[in-house]
């Protein structure tokens, strides 16, 4: 509940609508500011309750309390006199046929909630009659229906009871348009009793149990004082060109005038005052016969500053610089959850959005000019990380991978590693590189990086004595003739048996491969003829542990697997312990002192 704002009335009406104009100096206050629609039936108990135009519930009575907290807060104090009471009409329900309608008031001691139970009679015996007639009509239009009391009630500070009783039995045909409806507060059912019936005599009590219709009407008060109020003009005296201001005249219902509109003008009914030019204005407000002034100085504003610049598109997470060449003056942002600027314009992207960021300037007046612009912030995107093998050989692609989609991808060093739109890395030439994925919303770029080592390609090379060929260490090797690999070959040393083609593929620790230059053998007399001119025997054969070498010349021996690699090497030899070896066949090599070969025999290793 809130006092409504006092007007001096100068003009007596009793018309709907135009509420308390008297010829006298009156007060008005208003209890109940709510604006909700009637409850179940479309009614309430109070002032009159008319559930519908045939209902047989042809009279109500009702008790409302308002309690000294709220008269006081509207106005209405100890000593004051009441005239009327209004209560706002809604709906277009009406009665033309004139009924019975009584209220009835006292000062009490009671607060919140009434009685839940009473008798008529009990009221009666301590209220006192303040309007009654036999008369009563309800206008079909929405608004204040007035009450003029008959007898005027003297307030003497407390809580303020206000009884009704309404009776339509003795009005022919009910003759009424529909329920009466009536405005009013929620929350206040404990301030209200009340029941309705077919007479009055079948309606002796009033009960608070029932809650269907139990809501406070808002109701209006005219009351007196014995004092004429006194005219006052107040609010602010200086403005700024083209701002506005209130003034707030009293007592209410007078009117506003400007004695100088080229500096400043004012809304007549309002109090609105609006900046118009440097210089003063008297203002005058008038209620009734008396007026009272107030002088209102309107200040120059400053010189726009200059236009704002710098780049108004940015992301989250990063900051743009803006300034105005206009300076001594402050930064805002409209809109802090997207954008913030500091001191030094520099704004800040906080979240997706558009903010307007402003820069003002004052003078000594403390008016102020602005200039603004309109920041947009994007989304920064996230990457994921970058997934694949960190090295590639030279010549070798390798595959890299991000679970965002839609990036692009760059190499920093094209000369030791290019990268496809898809992601597929080739290695050109041994060193590293940085491989990055780069995602782009709106102008606004995330990026992941991964480094990169292109390893170079091993070089072999071949080195032959006589039918030996052999190679620098490496992890893995695989003998090829003539382009075909050799089965078995995979040693470091390879012993050609015919002539022909021989290449070396060898694979180093980076798992990177290549294979070498050619290297042609030529073996000149066959093995064949060799071994039908050497007189050279190996025995016994099978042997467990010596084998016993007979020749008509010293020889050199080299034990062989079947895969080419050596396992035992003996010069000018005689014998030779195999006991260390497997049990198998191996290749026996026979060289003479300048390291010709001169025969390869099978010897079988068995231990039975």
């Amino acid at each position: 509940m809130r006092k409504s704002i006092f007007r001096y009335v100068t003009a007596a009406t009793l018309a709907l609508g135009s509420f308390f104009n008297v010829a006298t100096a009156q007060l008005t206050a208003q209890i109940g500011t709510g604006t909700q629609a009637p409850l179940t039936n479309n009614s309430i108990y109070s002032p009159i309750c008319r559930f519908s135009a045939t209902t047989t519930n042809d009279c109500s009575r009702s008790n409302l309390l308002y309690t000294a907290t709220e008269l006081n807060a509207a106005g209405i104090t100890n000593g004051v006199t009441i005239n009327k009471i209004a209560f706002y009409k809604i709906g277009t329900g009406a009665s033309t046929g004139g009924f019975t309608f009584e209220i009835h008031m006292r000062n009490s001691t009671t607060s919140a909630p009434l009685s839940t139970a009473t008798t008529w009679a009990n009221i009666l015996s301590t209220h006192t009659p303040v309007y009654a007639t036999t008369t009563q009509s309800i206008p079909a239009t929405s608004g204040w229906v007035e009450f003029t009391l008959s007898t005027p009630f003297t307030y003497t500070g407390q809580s303020l009871e206000i009884a009704m009783t309404h009776d339509m039995t003795p009005v022919p045909n009910n003759p009424t348009t529909g329920p009466f409806d009536w405005q009013y507060t929620t929350g206040l059912q404990d301030h209200v009793i009340g029941i309705v019936g077919t007479s009055l005599a079948s309606i002796p009590t009033l009960s608070g149990t029932v809650t269907n219709y139990k809501v406070r009407p808002n109701i209006k008060f005219e009351y007196s004082n014995g004092t004429t109020p006194v005219t006052t003009l107040t609010g602010t005296s200086s403005i700024c060109a083209g701002v506005t201001a209130t003034l707030t005249g009293s007592p209410a219902g007078g009117t506003y005038s400007s004695a100088n509109t080229a500096v400043t003008t004012v809304n007549a009914t309002s109090g609105l005052v609006t900046g118009v030019s440097a210089g003063t204005a008297v203002i005058t407000y008038t209620s009734g016969s008396n007026t009272a002034t107030l002088t209102m100085t309107v200040n120059g504003l400053p010189a726009a500053p200059a236009a704002i610049t710098g780049t108004t598109n940015l992301c989250t997470g990063t900051t743009t610089t803006l300034s105005s060449a206009t300076a001594g003056g402050n930064w805002t942002s409209s809109n802090t959850a997207v954008a913030t600027v500091n001191g030094s314009g520099v704004v800040n992207g906080l979240s997706a959005g558009t903010s307007t960021i402003t820069y003002t300037v004052s003078n000594a007046a403390n008016c102020t000019a602005a200039v603004s612009t309109t920041v947009t912030v994007d989304i920064l995107p996230t990457v994921a990380a970058i997934t694949g093998a960190s090295s590639v050989c030279a010549g070798a692609t390798t595959a890299l991978s991000s679970t965002t989609t839609g990036g692009t991808w760059s190499s920093n060093n094209t000369a030791v590693a290019t990268v496809n739109a898809n992601g597929t890395v080739t290695g050109v030439s041994a060193g590293n590189a940085v491989i990055t994925y780069t995602v782009n919303n709106a102008g606004c770029s995330a990026a992941v990086t991964k480094q990169l080592t292109v390893n170079a390609l091993p070089a072999p090379a071949i080195t032959q004595n006589g039918a030996l060929l052999s190679t620098t260490p490496f992890a893995t090797y695989s003998w090829a003739l003539g382009g075909n690999p050799i089965p078995g070959a995979n040693a470091q040393t390879y012993t050609a048996t015919v002539n022909g083609d021989y290449t070396v593929t060898v694979t180093d620790g980076n798992g990177c491969s290549a294979t070498s230059a050619a290297t042609t053998v030529t073996l000149g007399t066959s093995l064949r003829d060799l071994g039908a001119k050497e007189n050279i025997a190996l025995f016994p054969n099978p042997a467990s542990d010596l084998v016993y070498i007979r020749a008509d010349h010293p020889v050199n021996v080299r034990v062989c697997s079947l895969d080419g690699r050596d396992l035992i090497q003996a010069d000018n030899a005689k014998k030779l312990d195999i006991s260390g070896l497997s049990n198998g066949v191996y290749l026996f090599k026979l060289f003479d002192k300048e390291g010709r070969l001169l025969q390869v025999q099978k010897l079988v290793k068995s231990d039975h």
